[in-house]
């Protein structure tokens, strides 16, 4: 159990844009989107969005693509979040960075880099406080190749919905 003090410095603003870059990149589309509209077609708009929802809600594939898309995103901020608040940064107040995600159904997998002064151990240690922390069932701490790689699963029943 870590019982330091993590002192939390403020991210560079190339990592906050790195880590931000899928809701920059829907909100600057979304921003063009609507500036590439002229004002008349308002309703011509607003039909295409509902026809877009209504295919995405019939059509499993479209579904399936729009649901793994959304928790690529959630289980990024979700372990980042768990890590600030179970104390896994080093003594300069870095994360690990998440490298990598994959997620198939309740099932997540990220690649962590982990920054000079935590170790596997460390993640492995405080494994049920980080499951608790991002809202998760089970976190499982797997040991990549290097002393500063590992690999997360994060186990969670139906993502967002917690009675399932």
């Amino acid at each position: 159990m870590r019982f330091f003090l993590v002192g939390r410095r403020r991210p560079n603003p190339l990592l906050v844009a790195y880590r931000w870059r899928y809701e920059m990149g829907l909100a600057a589309s979304a921003v063009t989107g609507w500036a590439e509209l002229p004002s008349s077609t308002a309703l011509t708009a607003a039909g295409l969005l509902a026809a877009t929802t209504a295919a995405a809600a019939i059509e499993p594939r479209c579904r399936r693509v729009l649901v793994h898309a959304s928790q690529h995103v959630i289980v990024q901020h979700r372990v980042r979040t768990g890590c600030l608040q179970a104390g896994l940064a080093n003594r300069a107040g870095q994360l690990p960075r998440i490298m990598y995600t994959r997620t198939q159904g309740d099932v997540a997998t990220l690649s962590l880099w982990l920054p000079a002064g935590l170790a596997p151990e460390d993640l492995a240690a405080e494994s049920r406080r980080l499951a608790a922390a991002c809202g998760a069932l089970d976190v499982q701490v797997v040991r990549a190749s290097g002393q500063d790689w590992v690999w997360l699963v994060v186990t969670r029943p139906r993502w967002g919905m917690p009675d399932r």
